[in-house]
């Protein structure tokens, strides 16, 4: 098996390959991991895809191993990602620059020098940008997050090397768990955080939507009632209003459309909150 793991490709983190120790630990077999790992023909590093897959399916002793190994954040100094530069509109190569705050703005290093990213959002009151070498820094946690690892998000997010970012939301709303952890981990330093689409997303699950509404992040919005007014979400609907939604004129026009198509029940919880 060593033998053979010495010809196995080393793979990017997307996984386009499958090395021995990635297949290995997708198995869980500790064993096989372990006698490779032991080999020192396949290394832990963030650039083997062998580290996205223990985030994936929740092996918590691998990732620490791998998260508190000397070094390993220097290994890996430049990476293709896949985000595209919000201002030269080409692919990222390199460090990538992310907004911890807007639910999706990056720019690449070049840019990033020009000083685009000063004012790209006039309500952000400090500019929340971060740099990620790699993206391992964005893979992992949302690995860990989709198949619904909690103690591998936390292990990660609270390791000062991660960063908590808005979308990570967008991905743990079905899990009211899952969000609570995030909101709990998510340190004070996030600034304006752009929640509408996330709060819209929340509508499917209303204890998720009751609990992130709790939060200052996040607010009601006509994008979020339309699209609980269209799922026939009544809960949701009434947490919208009673966090403080007001419905507005476009809003209402919409809605109205869709209300036809509702239950009765659905067109006495909206009309019960219409102005005089």
């Amino acid at each position: 098996l060593v033998t053979a793991a010495k010809r196995s490709v080393d793979p990017d983190i997307r996984g386009n390959k499958k090395s021995y120790l990635s297949v290995a630990v997708g198995a869980g077999n500790d064993q096989v991991v372990q006698a490779i790992l032991d080999s020192g023909v396949e290394p832990w590093r963030p650039e083997n895809a062998a580290f996205l897959e223990a985030c994936s399916v929740g092996n918590l002793e691998l990732v620490k191993r791998f998260i508190n190994e000397d070094g390993w954040i220097h290994i890996s100094r430049y990476g293709e990602h896949s985000a595209i530069c919000n201002n030269c509109r080409e692919q990222i190569d390199g460090t990538r620059y992310k907004c911890r705050s807007c639910f999706d703005f990056d720019l690449c290093f070049p840019c990033m020098r020009l000083g685009v990213a000063q004012g790209h959002n006039k309500d952000h009151e400090e500019m929340p940008i971060v740099a990620l070498r790699d993206p391992i820094f964005w893979e992992a946690p949302k690995a860990a997050i989709i198949n619904g690892h909690k103690e591998v998000v936390r292990a990660l997010l609270e390791d000062e090397r991660f960063y908590v970012f808005t979308i990570f939301f967008m991905w743990a709303v079905q899990s009211l768990e899952m969000t609570e952890l995030l909101l709990e981990l998510a340190p004070a330093d996030v600034v304006d955080m752009d929640g509408e689409m996330i709060v819209s997303q929340a509508v499917m699950n209303p204890a998720v939507l009751k609990l992130i509404l709790e939060n200052d992040w996040f607010q009601p919005s006509d994008i979020a009632m339309l699209t609980a007014i269209i799922n026939g979400q009544i809960d949701s609907v009434e947490i919208l209003f009673e966090a403080g939604y007001e419905l507005g004129k476009e809003a209402a026009e919409n809605g109205f459309k869709f209300l036809m198509l509702q239950s009765i029940e659905m067109m006495e919880v909206v009309f019960k909150h219409l102005p005089p």
